[in-house]
C-alpha cells in the first residue's frame, strides 16, 4: 500500500527532490496518515488526524469498553469512527 509517505521518500530517494502537480498534491494530502489504535492499560489509545490549513494534525483520544459499549474519550476524526469501532468491537470479541 502506498500512502503519503512513502510515495514522498521514495521519489527522494530516487531523485534527491520532489517535484508534484496540484493533482498529486491534491491527492496525496486527501489521504492522510494513517489510524492508529494500539493497546494501554485496560483500553487503548487513539490516533486519529484532521487536516486543518493544508496540514494534518494529530488527535489523541482514549478509549475503553464499559458495559458492551465502546467509550471514547477525547476527539477522533468524524470519518474514524466506524473503523474505530468496528476494530475494537472485533478486537474485544
Amino acid at each position: 500500500m502506498m500512502n503519503r509517505r512513502t510515495l514522498l521518500a521514495g521519489s527522494v530517494a530516487l531523485t534527491g527532490s520532489v517535484t508534484l502537480d496540484k493533482a498529486a498534491a491534491a491527492e496525496i494530502m486527501s489521504e492522510g496518515p494513517p489510524l492508529d489504535i494500539v493497546p494501554e492499560g485496560a483500553g487503548w489509545k487513539i490516533r486519529s488526524w484532521e487536516c486543518s490549513d493544508g496540514t494534518w494534525r494529530p488527535l489523541i483520544a482514549r478509549a475503553r469498553l464499559v458495559a458492551d459499549d465502546i467509550q471514547i474519550d477525547g476527539r477522533v476524526a468524524q470519518s474514524d469512527y466506524a473503523a474505530i469501532h468496528e476494530g475494537l468491537t472485533r478486537h474485544h470479541a
